[in-house]
């Protein structure tokens, strides 16, 4: 735990920006990188920010493998800048230790050097639709959500409609420096708000406001390899807080096996109880779209019931994330009683292009996923 607060708290390396080449000065004085190591890296697709006095527009990030040339140079995709910070997102296509080098106004500058881990391909083309099917109480409902992406291939909306009575909520997202501020709605109105502090590119605090009701996760605990394993988070509701925490399993084999919750602390006689979710992947159906599906309300949102988990899985912001979907689940609740739901796969070439839900019962529902053309 300690070594895991010191990477992800205030630590951080100031490295000497001096002069280039040509011995032009650097433009940016006092760069401070995120600490970063071999055994807690940067997880690839993360948020970085650099801390510096001298930034513009034409400032540019680029990382260089420190057993390789200049010209093996991988472009960062700058997503934010001030006079005295940059932001970029770690490169999906880099690993182990780089040299990070700012290029501006015709100049480059070594400003310190970073770990990045390794990840399995992301697929490029992006969920645009889904549309899921399902029975609920006799009548068939379809829900239908579209997604939209920021110019740097961020989600910020997803726009849901529905058939019938059931609800699944829509959500608009807004990117700042070190938070991400999540508005829910039921496709009109807004009707409770998330907001996330992320630093080094994982969420770190998750605070939920909800009709007069407040739930906090505040403390996220990840494994050497960056999976999220743990949190704490409480949930206050006429002026009582119930604390409880979370457990997460993470197999050999990268993938999440285990949720579980249990009750740590209580004041009203509780609030729902410890409960367990058993997972078995499926080694056959790669977690590589441009969306970790684990984080789908659509799939998971009934059996994990919780912004602060599947958000950050959605958004990029949990950890490592899960290298497989999962074949089935079980949820086996405090009294010992349990249901499986079981999940069949289609694809067209790479891309999964449905989803079977049994829930059993007789209960089966269907998610189509569409992609960008």
């Amino acid at each position: 735990m300690k070594k895991l607060l010191f990477f992800v708290l205030t630590a951080a390396l100031l490295f000497g920006c001096k002069k280039d080449d040509n011995g032009t000065p650097c433009p940016v004085s006092g760069a401070t990188l995120p600490t970063s190591s071999a055994e807690n890296p940067i997880p690839a697709g993360s948020a970085v920010t650099i801390q510096g006095r001298g930034f513009t527009a034409s400032s540019e990030i680029w990382l260089r493998g420190v057993a390789t040339k200049a010209d093996g140079d991988v472009q960062a995709t700058v997503t934010g800048h001030t006079s005295t910070s940059i932001t970029f997102t770690a490169p999906t296509t880099v690993s182990g230790e780089q040299s990070i080098i700012l290029k501006q106004d015709g100049g480059e500058w070594p400003l310190g050097k970073m770990y990045f881990a390794e990840t399995s391909e992301i697929l490029p083309k992006k969920i645009v639709k889904s549309i899921l099917n399902e029975e609920v109480d006799g009548k068939n409902e379809t829900h239908t959500a579209l997604y939209t992406y920021n110019e740097t291939g961020r989600l910020t909306r997803i726009k849901t409609s529905s058939t019938g009575d059931s609800f699944y909520e829509g959500s608009k997202i807004e990117y700042l420096q070190d938070k991400i501020k999540i508005s829910y709605d039921d496709g009109n109105d807004e009707y409770s708000q998330a907001e996330f502090r992320v630093e080094n590119g994982r969420a770190i605090n998750c605070t939920v406001e909800e009709e007069g009701s407040k739930w906090e996760t505040k403390e996220y605990t990840y494994s050497d390899n960056g999976y999220l394993t743990g949190f704490v988070f409480s949930l206050t509701e006429e002026g009582i807080t119930d604390t409880y925490t979370g457990e997460l399993t993470i197999g050999k084999d990268g993938c999440l096996e285990k949720y579980s919750i249990v009750e740590k602390e209580i004041e009203d006689g509780g609030y729902f109880g410890t409960y367990t979710v058993d997972l078995t992947p499926n080694t056959s159906v790669p977690n590589n779209l441009n969306l970790d599906l684990i984080g789908s309300n659509y799939l998971f949102g009934d059996i994990i019931d919780d912004h602060a988990i599947l958000d950050a899985y959605l958004l990029g912001i949990g950890g490592t994330r899960s290298k497989y979907l999962p074949k089935q689940l079980t949820l086996t609740d405090a009294d010992g009683e349990s249901f499986t739901v079981k999940y069949e796969y289609e694809s067209a070439g790479e891309y999964i292009s449905k989803i079977g839900i049994d829930s059993g019962n007789g209960n089966n529902a269907t998610l189509e996923l569409f992609y960008e053309e």
